[in-house]
């Protein structure tokens, strides 16, 4: 495990903190200074038994001196001032580290894992900023038939369209469901894709300042209906309702949000995949061609059986 670890971070207000942590035999002792490390002294305090242990488990779950032993082989080394950690190893050994803002910082997840733990474990520490988003959801709804059937139709509520896709930051899941029409076919796809949960939720939150961006805006019954909702890492929770139109989405956030939680889906679920027809190309343009899946009711596969007869005949 470890014998010492010392960390240092501007926290979510700008003030860097330090924690300092001792492992005795595993009873668990720590110091906290807010400022400059070498401005003033902390009271050194302990977990005591049962807190040790806790923590301790945590720490081992997290990971965080097993992979950076692994990092440290890898020639990181002091890049930056806005955090910095040192570890000294049961055997003696030190292993110092440092780096520029977490989203620039090659070792990012880890370190922002670790501020949470010590923000949960100590509260006062402040790392995490409240505002941040931890957890994003876009609700779609839609009713394709007349409404004139409304009438005859008494079920037509449960014949509408509805879609959702989650990105959630303690998980570090994209799930992705879909009922079509609600009332009968169910399917759901689950990823579990660090990277870019964390990168759409830390966009998000960085692009989400401005008060337009919380307006509702209502566009017609035809429309598609869209609500997004943001939960926030002090658990505030925030809704607005939004169409899928360039009139009903407005801002150029939601348009963008939409393009990218597309293009992820599409690179998770298709690329390099049954429906990718990268692979039904000739040989020859296959590696040229960009990726992309079209879907349509009256696509057929003629288009593709003339590249490749045309590329047997090349080849005959």
């Amino acid at each position: 495990m470890f014998s010492r670890i010392g960390f240092t971070m501007k926290n979510s207000v700008g003030i860097p903190v330090s924690v300092n942590l001792y492992n005795d035999n595993g009873i668990v002792e720590y110091e906290i200074l807010f400022g400059n490390p070498g401005d003033a002294k902390a009271q050194r305090k302990s977990m005591g038994r049962g807190g040790s242990d806790r923590f301790l488990r945590r720490m081992k779950k997290l990971g965080l001196v097993e992979l950076i032993v692994r990092y440290e082989f890898c020639g990181l080394d002091k890049e930056g001032d806005f955090w910095s950690l040192s570890i000294e190893l049961e055997d003696g050994r030190t292993i110092d580290l440092s780096g520029p803002e977490l989203n620039a910082s090659t070792l990012y997840p880890l370190i922002q894992d670790f501020s949470e733990l010590l923000d949960q474990q100590f509260q006062i520490t402040q790392y995490v900023s409240p505002s941040r988003i931890d957890r994003l959801e876009v609700e779609f709804i839609y009713n394709e038939l007349d409404p004139d059937f409304r009438d005859v139709m008494p079920d037509y509520d449960e014949c509408c369209h509805t879609e959702s896709i989650s990105l959630e930051r303690s998980s570090k899941l994209l799930t992705y469901t879909k009922r079509f029409p609600a009332g009968c076919f169910h399917s759901t796809y689950e990823c579990k894709c660090e990277n870019q949960v964390r990168q759409i939720l830390d966009q998000t939150t960085a692009a989400l300042r401005d008060d337009c961006l919380f307006e509702d805006i209502f566009c017609p019954p035809s429309v598609p209906q869209l609500v997004f909702s943001f939960t926030y890492h002090d658990g505030e929770k925030m809704s607005i309702r939004r169409s899928l139109s360039p009139e009903g989405l407005r801002d150029g956030l939601y348009i963008e949000m939409i393009d990218v939680l597309y293009e992820t889906l599409l690179h998770l679920m298709f690329k390099q995949s049954l429906f990718d027809k990268r692979f039904l190309l000739p040989k020859g343009t296959k590696k040229e061609a960009p990726f992309f899946v079209v879907y349509s009711e009256s696509e057929d596969f003629s288009y593709f059986r003339e590249l490749a007869s045309y590329d047997d005949e090349q080849c005959s």
